[in-house]
């Protein structure tokens, strides 16, 4: 019984960062064109990673705001870096998110 919950978690998982891959890159096409659209299909897809508790890459993980479900494309966010860590903020609402990249110091 066990193993049959492993296997059926592995392609739930599976199931789910498809889809959340996919929403995000939809949202990104549609951004310029329709920007209700591409946020609820960012709304989408963070209800289907709260729901399925997943683990993203980080390229997915840093690819949309978590307050306002604005995808992050060049024109929207600002990033800088600063000691060790990228810091992504939303212009759209102000949120901020450090991503670790390296002990430098400086």
């Amino acid at each position: 019984m066990r193993k049959k919950w492993k296997v059926r978690k592995a392609i739930i998982e599976r199931i789910a960062k498809k889809r959340i891959r996919h929403l995000i890159k939809l949202a990104e096409e549609k951004w310029g064109e329709d920007k209700q659209l591409a946020k609820r299909y960012v709304q989408l897809a963070f209800a289907i990673l709260k729901k399925t508790k997943v683990k993203l890459d980080a390229e997915t993980k840093f690819s949309f705001c978590r307050k306002c479900f604005v995808p992050w494309m060049e024109n929207n966010v600002e990033k800088r870096r600063e000691k060790g860590f990228i810091v992504y903020r939303c212009v759209n609402c102000g949120y901020t998110r450090r991503r670790f990249v390296g002990g430098d110091n400086g």
